[in-house]
C-alpha cells in the first residue's frame, strides 16, 4: 500500500509526458507512442531515483509490493490506452450516443440518426486509423488484414470463445 502514491505519481508523470508530446506533435501511430511512453517512464524514473541516491530500503521494496505496484500501473495504463483509442478518432458508438444526447428528451428518429452517421463518415476514419497502425491494408477499394491485424483478430477470437461471446461484441 505504501507504493500507491509513488505509482500514482508515476502514472501522472507518464500522462504529463503524453500531454507535452501531443502538444508538440501528434504521432502517426498514437497508441504505439502511448505504450512506449508508459513503458519507458518507469525505467527513466527508476534510473533517476537510483542516480540521485534515493533508493528505498529493501524492507520497503518487498516482492509483493513491487508486483502489486506493477499490476496497478499496468492496469491503469491499459485502461487509459482503451479510453484513448475511443477518443482519438470519432467512435461510431460514441457518435451515436452524443447525437442522441444532443437531441435531448425529444430524441431522434432512425433515419435522422443514419443520415447523421453517414454524413460524419466515422467508419472511414477508423479504417484510416487501422491502416496507419498497420492492422489492415487497402488496395483497389478492398481491405485486408495484415499479419499484425490477423494476430490481433486471433486474440479477440480466443477471448470471445473463452467468454462465450459472439465474435465482434
Amino acid at each position: 500500500m505504501h507504493l500507491f502514491v509513488p505509482t500514482t505519481v508515476l502514472l501522472a508523470v507518464s500522462f504529463g509526458i503524453h500531454l507535452v508530446l501531443w502538444r508538440i506533435a501528434i504521432p502517426r501511430q498514437q497508441i504505439l507512442a502511448l505504450v512506449s511512453i508508459f513503458a519507458m517512464a518507469p525505467i527513466v524514473v527508476a534510473a533517476l531515483v537510483i542516480s540521485m541516491g534515493m533508493v528505498p530500503s529493501t524492507s520497503e521494496l518487498s516482492s509483493p509490493s513491487i508486483i502489486g505496484a506493477t499490476i496497478f500501473y499496468c492496469s491503469c495504463a491499459i485502461v487509459y490506452f482503451i479510453f484513448y483509442s475511443a477518443i482519438e478518432s470519432e467512435s461510431p458508438t460514441l457518435l451515436i450516443i452524443s447525437y442522441i444526447a444532443n437531441n435531448g428528451d425529444s430524441g431522434c428518429d432512425d433515419i435522422e440518426l443514419r443520415d447523421y452517421i453517414i454524413q460524419r463518415d466515422a467508419l472511414s476514419e477508423r479504417v484510416k486509423s487501422l491502416e496507419s497502425g498497420g492492422f489492415i491494408s487497402t488496395s483497389n477499394g478492398l481491405c485486408a488484414l495484415t499479419s499484425k491485424g490477423r494476430f490481433l483478430a486471433g486474440i479477440f477470437g480466443v477471448a470471445s470463445r473463452l467468454l462465450g461471446l459472439p465474435l465482434g461484441g
